[in-house]
């Protein structure tokens, strides 16, 4: 039986599908007494393995729709986010209001474009950020990446998005020490209101750092 009173919402990252490769599948283990709400930014092709991602615009109107229907929907609620990666940048692009507590998981400290062609470098990949990019993935499957997602993300700034959000929500974040994908972050920009906390682990928390990574979330949110 879920508890309509305590509702978390789950911010996926870049070019996955909801459940961001299991990991918030993991962490609403944890709160199986709650109501969990994961849901997609993306489109999803899975007869072709295919993922097209959309504008960093339309991901903040999808999270600002969930959020306020369940406002509607159960009224009084108190409502957490649970962010991962680019996630956090969403729901920070976003910037609801009476949300109680917000984790951001290895969030980024900058949007280098630049950084993507060496992580996506796998035969097939192809970044074009005037047009429209593939970029082949380590789990087989294909990410499309219009023009449109590009154009989103341009001369944003993480450190004021991020600390005008935490003026309507207590935002905690929780770094990967050996993020394999964002490298070495540094929060020292970061409002001083925002708690930050480091795990020793990769960009998804896998392995030994899982156990560590919900025990913290855990305690976050009790």
């Amino acid at each position: 039986m879920h508890n309509k009173k305590h509702i978390i919402i789950y911010s996926h990252g870049f070019g996955v599908e909801k459940d961001d490769r299991d990991l918030f599948t993991d962490l609403a283990s944890e709160f199986s007494s709650s109501l969990n709400i994961m849901f997609d930014y993306n489109l999803v092709d899975k007869a072709n393995n295919t993922l097209i991602v959309t504008s960093l615009r339309q991901q903040s109107r999808k999270l600002t729709e969930e959020i306020n229907k369940y406002f509607s929907k159960y009224p009084g609620s108190v409502i957490d986010l649970v962010c991962h990666s680019q996630g956090c940048v969403v729901a920070a692009a976003s910037a609801p209001t009476a949300i109680r507590k917000t984790i951001f998981l290895a969030p980024p400290d900058n949007l280098d474009i630049n950084k993507l062609n060496a992580k996506f470098n796998r035969p097939g990949s192809h970044i074009d950020i005037n047009g429209e990019s593939r970029l082949v993935r380590r789990d087989g499957t294909t990410t499309i990446v219009p023009k449109a997602y590009w154009d989103s993300i341009k001369n944003l700034q993480l450190f004021s998005l991020y600390n005008r959000f935490c003026k309507s929500t207590g935002i905690t974040i929780i770094e990967a020490t050996d993020d394999e994908v964002l490298g070495q972050t540094d929060f020292s920009k970061a409002d001083e209101t925002i708690g930050l906390q480091s795990i020793k682990g990769d960009h998804n928390f896998t392995g030994s750092a899982r156990s560590e990574l919900k025990e913290s979330v855990r305690e976050l949110l009790k």
